[in-house]
């Protein structure tokens, strides 16, 4: 006999269920960290930034290539768009080097990080996004000890840092650390969570390809900093393609009955 008190929950995922999910999803979510700020050692922040937003391609291609997935034209139109104005906005004119391919490695895992939360939020019986978010974030975090642990330990052949000069550059970066644990980190992947159990992965990637924009807009809110006209060209290249993705095919398409598909299959989220 069921629990008077507590009704049967016939939708809900087992707790198990929703810490695999969580630790799969920290595990890219760590790698897509860990290998843009490898990557930032050695290139620039713009061009790291369009690599890392090549998973706008690479979402539809993984799409394809993993699950047989087919998206329609206007996606692939969006997408080709979506980097090509990426690239007018963050060319540097820089040569290609080391930090480039580490960036390009993130855009994979971030790509990764894209699909798998689809399919985690919108299985037979998805987890609610706030139980998700914690699952993921908790598991990151300890493969983020991991490193930093291996990394104090000299692992791989590396000088170990001294426990006190590791304890103090905590300390003294804990602003930063704090800003990016619970600004973009907490409330980016619960709002992630809580929108990919109502958007496809391919549509929600060209929504983050505004990245390179919003970038923009608060490089020159916070450090008066302007675009040229490559940068205009650029961002309104970016504007285009999310806007035809998200309202430029019909059903002729596919667009709409695929979206309408997804909704069927994620109203259980809400």
């Amino acid at each position: 006999a069921e629990h008077p008190r507590r009704p049967p929950a016939a939708d809900a995922p087992p707790a198990s269920a929703t810490w695999a999910a969580g630790a799969e999803l920290g595990l890219w979510s760590c790698l897509g960290f860990a290998l843009q700020s490898v990557g930032l050692e050695t290139t620039s922040a713009g061009r790291s930034a369009f690599l890392l937003y090549l998973n706008v391609k690479l979402v539809p291609l993984l799409a394809l290539l993993l699950y047989g997935r087919t998206s329609p034209p206007r996606t692939w139109v969006s997408a080709l768009l979506a980097v090509c104005g990426t690239g007018l906005l963050a060319s540097d004119g820089s040569p290609p080097n080391v930090g480039d391919a580490w960036s390009l490695a993130a855009a994979v895992a971030s790509a990764c990080f894209i699909l798998r939360l689809e399919a985690a939020a919108a299985g037979a019986a998805p987890p609610e996004p706030a139980e998700l978010n914690a699952a993921t974030l908790t598991c990151a975090a300890g493969y983020f000890a991991l490193l930093a642990a291996a990394e104090v330990g000299g692992a791989g052949g590396a000088a170990p840092v001294p426990l006190m000069e590791a304890a103090r550059a905590l300390g003294e970066s804990s602003p930063q650390i704090c800003y990016l644990a619970v600004v973009t980190t907490f409330v980016a992947q619960w709002l992630q969570a809580y929108g990919q159990a109502r958007v496809g992965a391919q549509d929600a990637a060209l929504l983050y390809a505004l990245d390179p924009c919003y970038a923009a807009g608060f490089s020159y809110l916070l450090l008066g900093e302007t675009l040229g006209p490559q940068g205009f060209a650029g961002a309104a290249v970016v504007l285009a393609a999310v806007a035809i993705s998200r309202g430029g095919g019909g059903a002729g398409e596919g667009g709409g009955e695929r979206r309408e598909d997804e909704g069927a299959r994620t109203s259980r989220a809400e």
